[in-house]
């Protein structure tokens, strides 16, 4: 195992990969979907809202 003492470690740049215009007009990618209107001002985690748990999307969706 290697020490790195007193060495700056910096992180790989992201791999970015631009795909050709032709396979990018074949096959769009969705930026953005409608949610159904039942599914409308739930959370998928209602606690960091300091919402109760029955505006949960696990509580629409099934129901108890």
């Amino acid at each position: 195992m290697r020490a790195y003492v007193n060495q700056l470690v910096l992180p790989s740049p992201p791999v970015r990969r631009v795909l050709p215009r032709t396979v990018a007009m074949a096959h769009p990618l969705p930026v953005e979907e409608d949610e159904p209107e039942q599914e409308r001002g739930h959370h998928l985690h209602p606690e960091p809202y300091g919402a109760p748990e029955q505006q949960s999307l696990a509580w629409v969706r099934h129901p108890r």
